[in-house]
This record gives C-alpha cells, sequence and structure tokens, in this order.
C-alpha cells in the first residue's frame, strides 16, 4: 500500500518499505516467507521487476526485520546495507541473545 509518494509499506509484525526514488530500495524484509508477497507487488501492483530492488537497507538485525533477507537477496541481486554491529548476526558470527522472539531465525 502506497503511504506517500514513492513509499509503499508492507505491515505486519514489523513493516518493510519499498521506496521508489532514483534507485529502488527496500528498507527491511519481514519474517521469513515474506518474500512473495513483495515480489508480488513489484510485479503486479508497480510494474516493476523484483532486479529493479538495487538495495536491501536493514534496519537492525531481529528476524523480523531480516526473516526474508536470503531470498529476496538472491531474488533482487540486490546490494545489503546494514550496519557493522548487525553484520555479524546475519553473517552467523554472532548469535542473537535474550528472548526468543528477538532471535535471528
Amino acid at each position: 500500500m502506497e503511504v506517500a509518494n514513492g513509499i509503499c509499506e508492507f505491515k505486519g509484525v514489523s513493516n518493510c518499505y519499498i521506496v521508489l526514488n532514483n534507485e529502488i530500495f527496500l528498507v527491511d524484509t519481514g519474517i521469513p516467507g515474506r518474500s512473495n508477497e513483495i515480489i508480488n507487488y513489484m510485479e503486479k501492483n508497480l510494474k516493476r521487476d523484483p532486479k529493479d530492488i538495487k538495495t536491501i537497507m536493514i534496519t537492525h538485525h531481529h528476524f523480523d526485520h531480516t526473516g526474508s533477507l536470503d531470498k529476496l537477496k538472491r531474488i533482487t541481486g540486490a546490494k545489503v546495507a546494514i550496519h557493522s554491529d548487525d553484520a555479524e548476526y546475519i553473517s552467523g558470527e554472532k548469535v542473537q541473545t535474550g528472548s526468543l522472539l528477538m532471535r535471528h531465525w
């Protein structure tokens, strides 16, 4: 759903966004299994190829923000932008401690 000119929001456990600017980028990827919804929206609503997403920006490493990252990166070929402190969780070098709900799947 377009929430502002050039910004499409996907609501859920945590929100993710497609931003249409000079370059299309995705902010977060949502929980695991969210990739099909994002790809279908790109193709059907925006009439764009998923490979038009050039960057996936991750706000932080929790699973509800990164759950569909692997699949979307494979489909789009996009580069991933993430803070260096969070990158180690995505790569598996560090493991999230604390509540199970906040752990990376």
